[in-house]
């Protein structure tokens, strides 16, 4: 990780995750370069995967919000491919173009930064359910944008998966819970008092989406086929897994939520997020852009 130094300028709290042995969580605020400093890859943190199953390995999630950086949109759209840029032109809205171009801008900008390549080199791909990926160098990501923020995690070797979500008024949720998650969660869904029912929702609903898109499965994978936790005050972690794939033991699921709101600023408890990833050892850390890329 960067060192608080001439060359790097970020705000950083340390917070271990409860009774865990495992996970470790870092908060920190990429607040740009300071002034006469130069910005190179060296400053830039490390992903290397231990070779040590022992070891936790590194997850690197980066969060930006077009509101703290619409100043590098222009920047950032020229790193996009010709098909990228005609889906950003075929937008309506500005802000979903803005989002767009963010989301894309950004993830071939760190993706650039981790292997030591220009951004507008970076050749993307997509699975054979959507998923988009980079083969060189073993680096898995996955990206989530909502509401004109965005969410992008990394990884080395290893697949993970990242969601976030803005509230939405006027959904029927329990509708949602009672046609599309398993019965445990429903069950447990029917056991929270209504006042906190719109919370749980969101954050029942980021942490299977993280999930499945850790599987890199999309929603090809039946959404009552698994399971996570998400009452109030409860650990959360994975319950139950499909059959024929890893077990829950095996999995990290983390909540972001508050990490998330705390790095935007957020004055309404609107935000919510998680990660996904199959490795009972990760140490992640959290990145918030503002005012200048990496």
């Amino acid at each position: 990780m960067p060192s608080n130094s001439d060359s790097v300028h970020y705000r950083s709290q340390f917070k271990p995750f409860p009774s865990s042995r495992y996970r470790a969580w870092t908060i920190r605020e990429w607040l740009g370069t300071p002034p006469n400093a130069v910005n190179t890859s060296s400053n830039f943190p490390d992903l290397t995967r231990p070779v040590d199953p022992s070891i936790p390995a590194a997850v690197h999630v980066w969060h930006a919000s077009v509101q703290f950086v619409r100043n590098l949109l222009p920047e950032l759209e020229l790193t996009l491919d010709f098909s990228e840029r005609v889906r950003a032109g075929a937008f309506h809205h500005t802000r979903d173009r803005e989002s767009f171009v963010l989301a894309r801008g950004m993830l071939r900008w760190l993706l650039g930064k981790y292997v030591d390549v220009p951004p507008a080199e970076i050749e993307i791909k997509y699975g054979e359910f959507g998923k988009p990926y980079f083969s060189p160098d073993h680096i898995e990501f996955n990206v989530s944008h909502s509401g004109g923020q965005v969410l992008i995690a990394f990884a080395r070797g290893l697949s993970i998966g990242v969601d976030i979500e803005i509230a939405q008024p006027g959904v029927d949720l329990a509708d949602i819970v009672t046609r599309f998650f398993s019965a445990e969660e429903l069950a447990e869904w029917n056991r929270i008092p209504t006042e906190f029912q719109t919370d749980a929702f969101y954050r029942l609903w980021t942490r299977k989406e993280a999930f499945v898109k850790g599987l890199g499965l999309g929603f090809s994978l039946p959404l009552d086929s698994f399971a996570v936790t998400f009452a109030p005050g409860s650990k959360c972690r994975v319950t139950r897994t499909p059959t024929g794939f890893p077990a829950s033991s095996e999995w990290s699921l983390v909540d972001l939520t508050e990490s998330a709101r705390s790095l935007t600023d957020a004055s309404t408890p609107g935000t919510y997020a998680a990660l996904a990833v199959p490795s009972p050892r990760i140490a992640a850390s959290h990145w918030f852009i503002r005012n200048s890329l990496p």
